[in-house]
């Protein structure tokens, strides 16, 4: 097999493949969900930790923490992580009763609509969101980087064979 063909081998198999989707939680169907006793809406002024972590400005005023992820650091994640959106507004259905409030993608929290955030008062913003460009290009860059080791190795295995001779022609 030629370098070319094998290059050519692993690009199609990457169009063929794709780039890799999110991995979904694997919740209770959400008509099975138990609600939670703790219901509260509000709006997210600030998030943390891939927006998995928010500031809450509860309709009753407070400023409370949500965090919709067990995981501390940023590169972690877990199938069941939520994220939020800055100026969403949500209706929370966390499992704990106080802030820090525990929540996750197999809550029935669920996001209400945007809302209009005033900045006047010092609220520092900022959130990091994955979009779906960014995945791709960044399952596309690793699927490639993949079979370019593939076809090195072919390239690596083929250098150390014995080459056949050829008979000379006279």
């Amino acid at each position: 097999m030629s370098l070319a063909l094998a290059l050519a081998l692993a690009l199609a198999v990457m169009w063929l493949v794709g780039p890799v989707g999110a991995a979904q939680a694997s919740c209770v169907p959400l008509d099975q969900r138990p609600s939670s006793p703790h219901v509260f809406t509000g709006v997210v002024v600030s998030t943390s930790l891939g927006g998995r972590v928010a500031v809450v400005r509860t309709d009753a005023g407070e400023e409370v923490v949500v965090r919709g992820t067990t995981v501390s650091a940023d590169n972690e994640m877990t199938s069941a992580d939520r994220a939020y959106v800055v100026g969403g507004r949500y209706e929370f259905h966390p499992y704990n009763a106080r802030s820090p409030f525990e929540d996750n993608a197999c809550s029935l929290t669920v996001l209400l609509g945007t809302a209009t955030i005033d900045m006047s008062n010092d609220v520092v913003f900022g959130t990091t969101h994955l979009d779906a460009g960014a995945v791709a290009l960044a399952s596309a860059a690793g699927v490639f980087v993949v079979g370019a080791g593939v076809v090195l190795a072919v390239r690596n295995v083929r250098r150390r064979r014995p080459r056949r001779e050829r008979p000379e022609v006279s």
